[in-house]
C-alpha cells in the first residue's frame, strides 16, 4: 500500500496515494498505468513509500535487494510471528522508501526548489503505520491485518532479534529477483522463480537469544 493522503509524499511521488496492490511488479501510478518497484530506476525526481504486511504465519522474515552489477544480494532477518517466544517482538511490515530525487527542498536540495541530490533505497523492516509516527498508529491500530505498535508494560522489557548479511549470488539470480527465503539449519536458501543459491546464514537466532539471556526454556 502506498501513502495514504496528508503525508510528505503528497508532493514528491509518482505513485497514486493511498493505493493497495499485490505485487510489486504492478504498482499504480498517479499517471495511470502501473511501474515495476522491484528495479531501481536511478534519480528520476520521485521520493516514494510503500508498505507490505509481513504474512503472520511466517516463521522468518526478511527482506532483500540484489545487485546484478556486484552479484551480491544484501539480506535483513528477523523472526516471525509463528512460533514466537514470549516476550520477543515480530515486526509486522516491510517498507521501501524510494529517495529517487523527489525531495526539492532542504536539506535534500541545496535550496528550497532546488535539485534533489540525494538518492537511496530505504529498505525497512518495522512495526508502524507508514511514517506518520505514534499517534497516527494509536488512531489506526492495524493496518493491512496487521498491528500497528508494540505494548511493552511498564517496568517491562520486550527483545527484537535482528539480523543483516552480505551474500554472494549468481549475477543471473539477482537479476531475477529474490522471490523467498527459506531457512535450513545453519543455511539460508535464496529463490528466484529460476535459480537459487545457497547461503552459509544461520537464521534461528539462537545464539542471539543466549547473548540476551532471553533463550526460551
Amino acid at each position: 500500500m502506498t501513502a495514504p493522503p496528508g503525508t510528505e509524499f503528497d508532493g514528491t511521488g509518482r505513485l497514486s496515494i493511498g493505493a493497495e496492490f499485490a505485487n510489486l511488479r504492478e504498482a499504480p501510478l498517479r499517471s495511470g498505468g502501473t511501474v515495476d518497484l522491484g528495479a531501481v530506476p536511478g534519480m528520476i525526481g520521485s521520493t516514494d513509500f510503500v508498505t507490505g504486511p509481513v504474512p503472520r504465519d511466517l516463521g522468518l522474515g526478511w527482506s532483500c535487494v540484489a545487485s546484478p552489477a556486484l552479484g551480491l544480494a544484501y539480506l535483513c532477518l528477523f523472526p516471525g510471528a509463528a512460533g514466537l517466544p514470549e516476550g520477543e517482538i515480530a515486526l509486522s511490515f516491510n517498507d521501501l522508501w524510494m529517495q529517487y530525487g523527489g525531495r526539492r527542498f532542504t536539506p535534500w536540495a541545496a535550496t528550497e526548489g532546488g535539485a534533489d541530490r540525494s538518492f537511496c533505497l530505504g529498505t525497512e523492516n518495522s512495526t508502524g503505520a507508514f511514517a506518520n509516527g505514534l499517534e497516527y498508529s494509536r488512531s489506526h491500530p492495524e493496518l493491512l491485518g496487521n498491528p500497528t505498535m508494540v505494548v511493552i508494560p511498564a517496568g517491562g522489557r520486550r527483545v527484537l532479534h535482528y539480523a543483516s548479511a552480505v551474500v554472494e549470488i549468481a549475477r543471473d539470480l539477482a537479476q531475477e529477483g529474490i522471490a523467498r527465503i527459506e531457512a535450513e539449519g545453519e543455511t539460508l536458501v535464496l529463490l528466484g522463480e529460476r535459480g537459487s543459491a545457497r547461503a552459509l546464514v544461520g537464521a534461528d537466532f539462537a545464539r542471539a537469544r543466549r547473548l540476551a539471556n532471553v533463550a526460551p526454556g
